[in-house]
């Protein structure tokens, strides 16, 4: 990791007061992403590892201008209506509003693997998986970008979500591994 991503990384999270220390190699991985970011990268993020480590944080401070949401609201919207206006709107952004064609947002899937299997008219869907085949179009297409975090390594993805939707999520985003105990009740 160069000095200067790791410089970088302590400036940004003393500004915002983010427990840096809780995760050193990731905070220096994700002031990289930050600098990708601001040369034109657009790739989003997969933010990966165990609970209380900072990932839905990290996303609630400095991805603010994304549309933050559960996969498990995810899944029991899916549950209580379908594929409908209610994924369309957040997930896809909204296509059609009469003549005005809106490409789909920046968008934060947090807690992916916690979600159920959902249901809806006794159809059972991995929708998180659909989602995110579905994101990688709209990152290819427009450049919409997707955030992930999950306390779920690859194996543990790729045996729920499958290898193919892996692959696209690798390719769409920028991987960073929290490997850390929880900084819960940390001063």
């Amino acid at each position: 990791m160069k000095q200067e991503h790791i410089e970088h990384a302590q400036g940004w999270m003393e500004l915002y007061s983010y427990k840096r220390d809780v995760c050193p190699t990731a905070h220096a991985k994700l002031a990289e992403w930050l600098n990708l970011r601001a040369g034109g990268d657009n790739r989003g993020l997969l933010l990966a590892g165990g609970f209380g480590t900072g990932k839905t944080e990290f996303c609630k401070r400095f991805l603010n201008s994304w549309k933050l949401r559960r996969a498990i609201d995810i899944a029991t919207m899916y549950s209580n209506h379908g594929t409908g206006d209610v994924l369309n709107e957040w997930v896809h952004g909204v296509y059609a509003t009469g003549s005005m064609r809106v490409d789909p947002w920046d968008v934060v899937i947090d807690d992916v693997g916690q979600e159920g299997q959902a249901k809806h008219y006794g159809e059972s869907v991995e929708v998180l998986g659909q989602i995110m085949e579905q994101r990688y179009g709209y990152w290819l297409e427009c450049g919409a970008r997707t955030a992930i975090t999950t306390n779920m390594d690859y194996k543990q993805m790729t045996a729920r979500y499958g290898l193919r939707t892996m692959d696209r999520m690798l390719h769409m985003c920028y991987v960073v591994k929290f490997d850390a105990p929880s900084a819960r009740g940390r001063s």
